[in-house]
């Protein structure tokens, strides 16, 4: 059974962080007929996306 977050939530939530954080530090990233927490979150191409934003973000 694929559990699913409507994508309303990311969208609150991004411009709840968004008002915090400010622009240069969210991204909001929906990936279209993806489960809630999806083995796919976890592929080496996801991985790498989020390490170039970390990376990119922290100076590393």
């Amino acid at each position: 059974m694929m559990k699913t977050v409507p994508y309303l939530h990311s969208e609150r939530l991004y411009e709840a962080l968004r008002g915090k954080l400010g622009d240069d530090s969210t991204v909001l990233h929906l990936v279209p007929g993806m489960g809630h927490a999806a083995d796919s979150l976890y592929s080496d191409e996801m991985l790498a996306d989020l390490k170039h934003y970390l990376d990119e973000k922290l100076g590393s």
